[in-house]
């Protein structure tokens, strides 16, 4: 899955924020001596894992420099760029279970890097 999900400001700027996320089901069985977070009452069943990360597109762009022969102040000059696109800088990233005969969803990690929080923590 990959959607644009809120317009959002990052880094100071507004951006579309898109989710890439990733999901798989698998079997899962809950013994007696290994209990969950939270209490389950399904001892076996399925759970689905979401790997999910946020994401903005950013320009893609290569320089090419022609450096100086000798050092000392600046070290050479930009003679071309080039766009060649757009590519996704991650801004976070989420981990869950949903557990389906329980009808719960244990949310397990959940954050924006440093660069995609509106506002210093």
């Amino acid at each position: 899955m990959d959607e644009a999900i809120a317009e959002a400001e990052v880094g100071g700027e507004r951006a579309m924020l898109r989710l890439r996320a990733h999901m798989s089901e698998e079997r899962c069985r809950q013994d007696t001596d290994l209990e969950e977070i939270v209490p389950l009452k399904a001892r076996r069943g399925t759970r689905i894992y979401v790997l999910a990360r946020p994401y903005v597109l950013e320009p893609d762009i290569s320089i090419t420099l022609a450096l100086y022969p000798a050092p000392g102040g600046a070290i050479g000059e930009v003679t071309a760029s080039e766009w060649e696109g757009m590519r996704a800088r991650d801004i976070g990233q989420a981990q869950s279970w949903l557990y389906r005969e329980d009808h719960t969803l244990i949310l397990w990690e959940a954050y924006f890097y440093a660069e995609g929080r509106p506002h210093p923590v």
